[in-house]
């Protein structure tokens, strides 16, 4: 009994300091991003390569750390990746169709809330369309869902209902990490920017974490990821590109 409790200790400790660790290197790049190499795609793409490889290296090492090396429980696997690809296909279109409904709200309303301030420049785009649609998708959900939320299902399994679906507390814990995560990383300047988060980032990170929960493997939840932030991006910089909002001159940028 006493060596389940050390283990539990042990793994929480872990969890937590990778959260602070990758939190912390992540706040630092996405600022200097901002500060010196927003103008520059091919900066800004090696930075979200960074950013990225951060992502899954402390994801391969808190497997090896914690589940001994066993990437199939925390959800490099393609168990139930085609039974659940439709479903994930179509919860990602959603979510990215909802939050582009946003993106008009905020432009009507107040585009100081814009997640995303592209430039007029088809090498940045290029290069969002890479960062957005791949490397953001990949480097977090191996983290979160993968690493994250397999350790906490395992260490908190039991289960609550939430309109009519079954949630671990895992799968909640590890949804509100990732919405603190993010929003620690977006300056705060009112409410609305907390309530934008919650519908952007909390809402869309409980469906992941559900999805992850229930196939286990964290392809199905990349493309989901994929799809919700990556048709935003798109949006963002085709209506740029048509003039339509003004594009980035010397403001900073958000990475999701």
């Amino acid at each position: 009994m006493e060596t389940i409790q050390s283990e539990v200790i042990f793994n929480i400790v872990i969890a937590i300091i990778f959260l602070i660790l990758t939190g912390f290197l992540f706040t630092l790049i996405s600022r200097w991003i901002n500060k010196f190499a927003i103008d520059s795609p091919k900066k800004t793409l090696f930075c979200s390569y960074l950013i990225a490889g951060i992502f899954v290296s402390f994801y391969i090492i808190g497997v090896l750390i914690v589940g001994k090396g066993d990437f199939i429980h925390f959800g490099f696997n393609f168990d139930n990746f085609v039974l659940f690809l439709p479903y994930s296909v179509i919860l990602g279109s959603i979510i990215g169709l909802f939050t582009c409904l946003q993106l008009f709200y905020v432009i009507k309303y107040n585009e100081s809330l814009l997640i995303i301030k592209p430039k007029k420049d088809k090498s940045e785009f290029l290069n969002a369309c890479i960062v957005y649609f791949i490397m953001v998708p990949l480097g977090e959900e191996l983290f979160f869902r993968g690493f994250i939320q397999s350790l906490f299902m395992d260490i908190f399994p039991q289960k609550i209902m939430i309109l009519f679906l079954s949630f671990s507390i895992g799968t909640i814990i590890t949804a509100v990490i990732f919405w603190i995560f993010h929003t620690i990383n977006i300056t705060i300047k009112s409410l609305k920017n907390v309530i934008q988060t919650i519908f952007s980032v909390f809402i869309p990170a409980f469906i992941l974490g559900f999805i992850y929960q229930l196939s286990q493997n964290v392809f199905n939840t990349i493309i989901i990821h994929s799809l919700s932030i990556g048709l935003y991006v798109l949006l963002s910089y085709i209506l740029v590109f048509k003039n339509i909002i003004p594009e980035r001159i010397k403001e900073d940028s958000i990475i999701a």
